[in-house]
């Protein structure tokens, strides 16, 4: 596994890094957003609290939490 190798510092470089880039891209979807539904809010909400859970979990494979 890459992840064994690489420094700790380095790799929560990396997760700060990937996190901020799906948080801008998160944000951008939701500003070009111009007339949703409830149910339409609901599904952004649930996919919002979906991405928190991933990376707080360290991403998919659930490594833990890095830099904190």
């Amino acid at each position: 596994m890459l992840a064994a190798r690489l420094p700790m510092p380095l790799i929560a470089s990396l997760w700060e890094y990937a996190a901020g880039v799906v948080a801008e891209g998160i944000l951008t979807g939701l500003a070009g957003v111009r007339k949703c539904s409830l149910e339409g809010r609901a599904n952004m909400s649930l996919d919002l609290s979906h991405v928190e859970r991933q990376v707080g979990r360290g991403g998919a494979g659930g490594a833990g939490r890095v830099g904190r």
